[in-house]
């Protein structure tokens, strides 16, 4: 006889539970045992389950930041058929770590170089771009950029490309609203301010880095998009979210 289909434990819209013992794949000090959420799709041998409300109020915040930080949303999970159990009527008690082991930050890593700059640590968010975040990065950027150094500006009304010199970051005027930090630079013959982010650096110059870094927060920050929109997902917890 042929074999017949293999049918899942549990449908869309069952009410699940993660059984005690069980913890996250790419967080493993984090335990997920007694959480509660519904089906709402079956993968092979897995099931997205979206947490009830009762849960995600006990949800530890380590967990919403590593999350929020990969841009994964917290509120729902690839769970293993093997780890949901049928959820009980009882009210929901999920288990809490007891020890919250952060990872060391990398220089490998652009958002763990950044998260330096302010001091952070690896489940720290990054902040957004305020004035008094944008000053942190101003006097970091005093210290570690190698100047003078080349740099390419375009013309905003040409479009054409440009040749300059970054002399310093901008004492007199560090910040320009809606720009970042200030530099002086030497562009043509004279001596102008500057955004750091109109300003283009070559790969292989020293400071390319240190630039690339700053552009990538001030460009990416926290306020400039949804960690949780749809489903926006980190490339570090595809293994098990996707």
């Amino acid at each position: 006889m042929p074999k017949g289909k293999r049918h899942l434990k549990f449908r869309v819209g069952d009410l699940v539970r993660v059984k005690h013992g069980v913890a996250d794949v790419d967080f493993p000090d984090i335990p997920m045992g007694g959480w509660v959420g519904r089906v709402s799709k079956n993968g092979n041998g897995t099931h997205l389950v979206r947490w009830v409300i009762e849960t995600l109020e006990q949800v530890h915040p380590i967990y919403r930041k590593r999350c929020e930080r990969l841009g994964a949303d917290y509120r729902k999970y690839w769970v293993r058929t093997d780890d949901l159990e049928p959820a009980p009527v009882e009210a929901v008690e999920v288990e809490q770590p007891t020890t919250i082991i952060t990872r060391p930050l990398s220089v490998d890593n652009q958002e763990d170089r950044i998260s330096m700059v302010f001091g952070l640590t690896s489940d720290d968010p990054l902040p957004d771009d305020s004035e008094a975040m944008e000053m942190i990065y101003f006097n970091y950027l005093k210290t570690h950029l190698t100047f003078p150094f080349p740099a390419r500006f375009s013309d905003p009304i040409t479009s054409c490309k440009h040749e300059a010199t970054v002399l310093g970051m901008c004492d007199d005027c560090p910040l320009e609203d809606g720009f970042g930090v200030v530099c002086d630079v030497l562009a043509e013959g004279d001596k102008e301010q500057m955004p750091l982010s109109e300003l283009e650096v070559e790969p292989d110059d020293p400071n390319y880095q240190t630039v690339s870094d700053y552009l990538r927060w001030f460009v990416y920050s926290p306020e400039a998009y949804d960690p949780l929109g749809g489903d926006n997902l980190g490339p570090d917890l595809l293994k098990i979210r996707k």
